[in-house]
């Protein structure tokens, strides 16, 4: 839509008798219009419409070959919902039946022929200022949508950077690198790509998955950094940080705050059904929890953890696999060995100690 003023619209007339084409034409440009093609050409017409844009047509309506009912079918093939493209429908033939018909295909109005040229003007200047107004408004409109989604980023960008840096916090607590919470993320990310989920559900589920262990922030250091066993009153208390995280989540406005909110609750559900805080099963667990589930457990395996040695990635699958079916979903598993497999799942580097004196 190039459309600036009434005066540079693009006018395209049709008509068959060569007269009535250089009347229209000079009417038109004697009245300031820049931009006025006239053809007696219907052919060449419909090749104006197609490689051109049209700010309005004018055409005959009988005309041999192709008619002005065929024009106007163009016109309309070429409008989309919100486009106002107006073609003013000229003919000898003053009957019903041609306006109702030339309606139909989106004529906006009609002249009948003989007409006087400020007919003809006034009814041109009419429909070219509502088609400037559709133009603007279609302008204004886009830059709304651009506004809209630029501050739709940027709320996303931010709550992004509020995630990662509350789950900078909780993983502070037990790994002072803070290198967990990004490796389950990285190793959620493959897992959902590996099951072929949309690009946007993989990412947001990227997102939310550091945040699966927010609730240890509420963790006393003296349960969450013992190196020994739980005792039962401790494994009770340190499974209370699934529906602390969550809490800290909930009421979420985004997707995903309430799919973080989501991992954060149920990343320790089984597929069994034995698991907290709910105690759900298979599918009913969410899909986004699931997979962090197993990208967790897979991670605290293969690196050193305050309460566990490092293990080698074959046991580590081995363990998973092991527990397909019932503590993890099978497919998730699946899906995370074809992305080791894949090379997509980098293996851990050792960890170097210092020698003993």
């Amino acid at each position: 839509m190039t459309l600036g003023s009434v005066e540079t619209a693009r006018v395209i007339v049709v008509d068959d008798e060569e007269p009535i084409i250089r009347l229209v034409v000079r009417a038109l440009t004697n009245d300031g219009y820049q931009n006025v093609t006239g053809t007696t050409k219907p052919g060449e017409a419909m090749d104006l419409l197609t490689h051109g844009d049209a700010d309005l047509v004018i055409s005959d309506i009988r005309m041999p070959g192709i008619d002005g009912f065929e024009i106007m079918r163009s016109v309309a093939a070429a409008r989309t919902e919100d486009t106002y493209l107006p073609v003013l429908a000229m003919s000898a033939l003053g009957d019903i039946d041609s306006k109702r018909i030339a309606m139909s295909l989106g004529a906006k109005d009609f002249l009948v022929k003989p007409f006087s040229m400020d007919e003809l003007l006034l009814r041109v200047r009419s429909l070219l200022e509502t088609r400037l107004l559709n133009v603007t408004l279609a302008r204004h409109r886009d830059k709304l949508d651009e506004l809209v989604n630029e501050r739709t980023a940027e709320l996303e960008q931010s709550y992004a950077e509020m995630l990662e840096r509350l789950s900078r916090l909780a993983e502070l607590r037990d790994d002072a690198t803070s290198l967990h919470t990004v490796r389950v993320a990285d190793i959620s990310r493959s897992i959902a790509e590996e099951l072929e989920l949309p690009s946007d559900e993989t990412e947001m589920i990227a997102q939310a998955a550091p945040l699966h262990d927010l609730g240890k922030v509420a963790m006393h250091d003296s349960i969450l950094l013992k190196p020994a066993g739980l005792a039962e009153h401790e494994r009770a208390e340190m499974q209370r940080h699934a529906s602390i995280g969550a809490a800290v989540l909930r009421d979420g406005r985004t997707r995903l705050i309430r799919m973080a909110e989501s991992v954060a609750r149920h990343h320790h559900e089984r597929w069994d059904g034995s698991g907290y805080p709910e105690g759900l099963a298979g599918e009913d667990i969410p899909l986004a929890a699931r997979i962090v589930c197993v990208a967790d457990a897979f991670d605290a395996m293969v690196n050193e953890r305050p309460y566990s040695s490092a293990r080698a990635v074959p046991d580590a699958l081995a363990e998973l696999r092991h527990n397909a079916g019932s503590q993890f979903d099978q497919n998730v598993v699946n899906a995370l060995e074809r992305a080791v497999q894949r090379g997509r799942i980098a293996a851990p580097r050792p960890v170097v100690r210092d020698a003993e004196a």
